[in-house]
């Protein structure tokens, strides 16, 4: 994925990140140059309580956990260069027309103190972002969540974005699915188990 230029779109709480320029090397990202620590959980079979497949990754404050594909490519700090927060982000599909189908995370205050909070205050988010829905689901640890889909115009380009957000303490972590919209669907129902292990640590 050489020579990345990024454009970053910040809308609501969400960080969608767009990347174009995609080849067949990786000169710009190194995926073993993680910013913080993980750990490989192999396959399990279906109707079971284990984790999906995948790494566990903590950033490198602690301040979170999230299993990340198996096939995941770690983006470079510069990819989210600008957007004011501390973003770890991952391609999980190859560029199409300029754009990389990616996940990404971010941890921030939140004045709020539940997931509901969350969707209200995602709902007074501006910058052209539709929330398209927006639910209180619980996580299969038992952990109450904030899950939302959004949509924006970036570009000429309709993009949809998967949201799942856990709130403790007056922090809120939020990890996000960005795809074109013609591809949310299929990518959605691969990544959304790996969201959903999302877990704020020592915030």
């Amino acid at each position: 994925m050489g020579n990345l230029r990024s454009r970053l779109v910040v809308g609501a709480m969400a960080v969608l990140v767009a990347f174009s320029g995609c080849g067949d090397g990786d000169d710009d990202a190194d995926p073993g140059a993680q910013s913080g620590t993980t750990e490989t959980t192999p396959s399990t079979g279906a109707g079971t309580t284990q984790p999906p497949a995948g790494t566990e990754f903590r950033d490198a404050k602690g301040r979170y956990s999230l299993r990340i594909g198996e096939s995941w490519d770690k983006l470079p700090a510069s990819a989210t260069a600008g957007v004011g927060a501390e973003v770890e982000a991952w391609a999980v599909g190859a560029a199409v027309d300029g754009f990389t189908p990616n996940v990404n995370v971010l941890v921030q205050e939140f004045s709020g103190s539940t997931p509901q909070d969350y969707i209200t205050y995602t709902g007074k988010g501006g910058g052209g972002v539709v929330v398209e829905r927006g639910e209180v689901i619980t996580l299969p640890d038992g952990t109450p969540a904030a899950r939302f889909v959004l949509s924006q115009e970036n570009e000429g380009k309709k993009l949809f974005s998967l949201g799942i957000a856990v709130t403790k303490r007056g922090s809120a972590a939020l990890a996000t699915l960005t795809t074109p919209e013609a591809d949310f669907e299929r990518y959605s129902k691969d990544v959304e188990p790996l969201l959903q292990t999302l877990r704020l640590l020592n915030s």
